[in-house]
């Protein structure tokens, strides 16, 4: 285990990192052959509150990892601060492409926060979803939630038909 990570953050990362293929080939035809990304969790709690902690999972082209891990942390960074003074659930509530600010960030269960940059935004938000759900870091509750919030932006979903 990462010292410096949570229990929950590290059960979510390993999920997520199992999770890949999976997504990789259910969603191919979306991704225009993207196979990875950045994955940044923020749990609150404890002695891990303050600290985003981003790992790399599939394959990334070098010269995106810089942007990937930018946007993963700045995604989790405006989810929590827009959760706590807008409870806002999801960045998407708070996206602003002209600024590059990006949906694919969500508030899980109990001040986990989790986001994804990698893909388009809304399968980086379903890719967390399903991490979360599978995980058990998140209630199905959340996750429909999540997604009212979404689908006027993104109607396209694993909880949509294909």
């Amino acid at each position: 285990m990462n010292p410096k990570m949570s229990p929950r953050g590290e059960n979510l990362l390993q999920t997520a990192s199992e999770l890949l293929p999976a997504f990789l080939n259910q969603n191919k035809k979306f991704l225009g052959g993207r196979e990875g990304g950045c994955l940044a969790i923020l749990d609150k709690f404890g002695s891990f509150r303050e600290t985003i902690h981003l790992f790399d999972i599939g394959e990334i082209p070098l010269g995106k990892l810089n942007e990937k891990r930018a946007f993963a942390k700045e995604k989790v960074f405006r989810v929590t601060h827009m959760n706590e003074t807008h409870k806002h659930l999801t960045s998407f509530e708070s996206e602003n492409s002209g600024n590059r600010q990006y949906g694919g960030g969500i508030k899980m269960d109990d001040g986990l926060f989790v986001s994804f940059s990698g893909f388009p935004a809304h399968l980086d938000q379903d890719f967390v979803i399903l991490a979360g759900l599978f995980s058990y870091e998140m209630t199905l509750e959340q996750a429909i939630e999540i997604r009212k919030r979404t689908i006027d932006k993104y109607p396209r979903s694993f909880f949509t038909e294909r």
